[in-house]
């Protein structure tokens, strides 16, 4: 299986991180530290970009490209409906913040496929989370 750091260099993936107040989601409060991050893929000629926000609490280090491609690995539904993830993660179905974090996973899945093409498939399955 390939780690996370050797997927990142394979593939060929950097990012800007810049340090926010806080989400334009809402999501995750305010004990964490926000970042807005870019992540890019030199291909060439050709250049991908995809931008999101990544999270951690305050006593973690500086996120690295493995740390935030770690949570897009984590956090993909495997095309579960609301109520399902709800089931295998806790979440209450009634709860608009649990529909607000599931469309924030759906959205970033969109993404990510866009970004990574058939590379999401490899992370999803043959890179062995951090």
């Amino acid at each position: 299986m390939t780690t996370m750091n050797q997927f990142t260099k394979r593939v060929g993936i950097t990012a800007d991180f810049e340090q926010v107040p806080g989400r334009p989601d809402g999501l995750m409060g305010d004990s964490a530290r926000h970042y807005k991050v870019t992540l890019r893929i030199l291909d060439g000629a050709l250049s991908k970009s995809m931008t999101l926000y990544f999270s951690q609490g305050p006593a973690c280090d500086t996120p690295t490209v493995a740390d935030v491609l770690n949570c897009i690995q984590s956090d993909n539904t495997g095309e579960q409906t609301f109520e399902e993830w709800c089931g295998d993660l806790g979440y209450d179905t009634d709860s608009r913040r649990a529909l607000a974090t599931f469309q924030a996973c759906v959205d970033q899945e969109r993404k990510a496929t866009r970004f990574l093409g058939s590379e999401y498939r490899r992370l999803l399955n043959a890179v062995e989370p951090l």
